[in-house]
């Protein structure tokens, strides 16, 4: 059974960033993103995904906590809010290979043959640094089954 998120963390996060460590922007972010790891283990989602917006703003222009916000957001059954934290990833990273992958398994849920087609290079790439995710290479023959290659 998913934790479903809440929609307004703003009081939350404020109290988390008053309370936060000391140090480095870098140090901070890593700290609230080991924090996130250990809550998300532990089926915490929502201190997981408020450790890891805080990580986020400790350092806005590093894809990495928000590509792991999307993928709690997954975990925790938000698939709107995972497929936002994904795109904004793109926007930080266009080159995410986590974020584009995740983004491809979203497409693959069209019918349109163009959408299809977008969705299979990410896979391949994905499956190219990950050869025995059979997770993937099943994704991959189904956006080719679906494109009718």
């Amino acid at each position: 059974m998913h934790r479903t998120i809440p929609d307004n963390f703003a009081a939350v996060c404020l109290l988390a960033m008053l309370t936060g460590c000391g140090g480095t922007p870098q140090q901070r972010e890593a700290s609230y993103m080991e924090r996130a790891r250990q809550d998300a283990a532990a089926r915490n989602y929502d201190k997981a995904v408020i450790e890891l917006k805080v990580a986020s703003q400790n350092m806005p222009k590093d894809p990495e906590p928000v590509y792991r916000l999307g993928m709690t957001y997954l975990s925790a059954g938000s698939g709107r809010l995972a497929l936002a934290a994904f795109q904004k990833v793109i926007t930080l990273d266009p080159k995410h290979q986590g974020a584009r992958y995740q983004l491809a398994l979203f497409r693959l849920g069209s019918s349109k043959k163009e959408i299809l087609e977008e969705a299979r290079q990410p896979i391949s790439e994905w499956i190219a640094g990950h050869p025995n995710d059979g997770e993937a290479i099943a994704y991959l023959g189904l956006a080719e089954a679906k494109t009718g290659k």
